[in-house]
């Protein structure tokens, strides 16, 4: 949509309620008279509303695009757009009574009609409301204005883990451990409560100007009082973020436990020490399978500076087998308290600042997401389950017997994770029209991704399932070599 015309601009602006009519008529005829010319272009008021404080830079702009419908969600009103993820968009929004700046994560509209979308929805209101812990994001309530639903959230002004890396390069070794075990920490106080994470990943961690880490996204979520999930009520199969993906949650992420949690902590951990997931080349279903069956490059050979300490912690959380892991987060947290006393750290108080800038990213040839962390949830199809376990049950454990690395002889790159055999694609940018609320682009909270619509060529479904398949095939033919050498 292009600019309009200073005419329609004060026509959109008087629609939109932003600004009161009588102060927009005052502050209209002083410009006019500070400029002594008629005024003939929107750009002419902008500076004066912005500074005057009754808009923002996002609010004139969509009024200057010709939107001027859905800047306001029950008795909030929206600033700016913050990102979209998996499942929504949120926006930053203040409370037009109390003026609370919080995070309101909207369900586009479209896929309320998708109940396993809206029950998702609400159960991460539910779940995140439940919990209050410091290293948790706080929801403080679900909402419904007409078909919108959304969550009221806590605002953090930071960055995430994803963004800390590839913005400023290594995180200090000291840093990496405090934001491990306040992560550790909140998932420790989760678990209690009954509730799997299923997605820890560095784009589901915050680190807020004061240095603590706040974990976030419980959309993937599992509570162990539901008896069934909500994946499982409705036959989906999202099993959480490909890069991250604990072998047992690959094979059936209905059936897990906390110890998937603390093996995809411990590839975080990993992403932070090395600047990279812990098998960051290959198609996503050779990544699936390595994940099944290989050691990861040994981390001191990509960080020098990593105590073997703090390596041996992160190996033992990526074991492959459940029980070879630490018992419980309590446990984590401990040992990472231990070595920061030995330090003379403490696991509050970092020194590492941080700022609340979004990144960007560029669209990859598959047309899915040019991010490691916010690409949605990995689908992985029947057969492509089936071929991953007989990999699974073919390969020795790696717990005892160590494997062939062969992205040691790869640069530290940050890598795409795409969807794998006949996935869904990623939801879209909310949609102004669809939804009533201002379309931005597909910023997630951490970064901005891209996203092609799928191609709706009669059998191509079949063919990309055919696709997959080879690829899995190909890697287990590739781990069979590497053990028989």
């Amino acid at each position: 949509m292009g600019k309009v015309g200073i005419k329609k601009f004060i026509e959109g602006l008087q629609q939109s309620g932003l600004v009161p009519t009588e102060e927009l008529r005052a502050l209209l005829s002083k410009v006019r008279e500070d400029q002594k010319n008629p005024l003939s272009d929107p750009d002419q008021v902008r500076e004066v509303l912005v500074a005057e404080g009754l808009l923002t830079e996002w609010q004139f702009q969509k009024l200057r695009s010709g939107r001027c419908r859905g800047f306001f969600l029950g008795d909030y009103k929206l600033l700016g757009h913050l990102g979209t993820g998996g499942m929504s968009t949120v926006y930053l929004a203040e409370h037009v009574t109390v003026g609370q700046k919080r995070a309101v994560k909207v369900l586009p509209r479209k896929r309320v009609g998708k109940r396993s979308y809206l029950e998702r929805f609400r159960l991460e209101a539910k779940a995140t409301a439940r919990l209050n812990h410091p290293n948790i994001v706080k929801a403080y309530g679900i909402g419904q204005d007409n078909d919108t639903y959304f969550i009221v959230m806590e605002l953090i002004e930071g960055e995430s883990l994803s963004q800390l890396v590839r913005e400023r390069g290594p995180i200090e070794i000291v840093d990496i451990v405090r934001y491990t075990a306040q992560v550790a920490r909140a998932l420790k106080y989760a678990h209690d409560q009954g509730i799997i994470h299923r997605d820890i990943k560095p784009g589901n961690i915050l680190v807020e100007e004061r240095g603590e880490a706040k974990l976030l996204d419980l959309g993937l979520a599992m509570s162990r009082e539901q008896g069934t999930s909500i994946t499982q009520l409705y036959d989906e199969k999202v099993i959480g973020t490909a890069d991250y993906l604990s072998p047992e949650q690959a094979l059936d992420s209905h059936n897990v436990d906390l110890k998937t949690d603390i093996y995809s902590l411990g590839c975080t951990l990993y992403f932070m020490l090395t600047g990279h997931p812990p098998f960051p080349v290959g198609s996503l279903a050779q990544r699936i399978a390595m994940h099944q069956s290989r050691r990861p490059a040994d981390v001191i050979k990509r960080r020098a500076d990593c105590p073997e300490e703090i390596r041996d912690i992160c190996n033992r959380m990526m074991r492959k087998k459940p029980s070879s892991r630490y018992d419980d987060c309590q446990e984590i947290f401990e040992v990472l308290s231990r070595w920061l006393a030995s330090q003379g750290e403490t696991v509050t108080g970092s020194m590492y600042a941080t700022i609340a800038v979004r990144g960007t990213s560029e669209e990859t040839e598959t047309g899915v997401t040019s991010s490691e962390e916010e690409s949605g949830s990995a689908v992985l199809g029947d057969e492509a389950q089936a071929l991953a376990r007989s990999l699974d049950e073919a390969q020795e454990p790696l717990d005892t017997e160590p494997g062939e690395d062969r992205a040691e002889d790869h640069e530290l790159v940050f890598l795409p994770t795409v969807d794998v055999g006949d996935a869904t694609p990623p939801p879209e940018a909310v949609d102004l029209i669809d939804v009533n609320l201002p379309e931005d682009d597909s910023t997630s909270l951490s970064h901005r991704i891209t996203h092609r619509r799928p191609s709706k060529k009669l059998g191509m479904g079949f063919w990309l399932g055919i696709f997959a398949l080879f690829c899995l095939v190909l890697g287990f033919l590739i781990a069979l070599v590497s053990l028989a050498t």
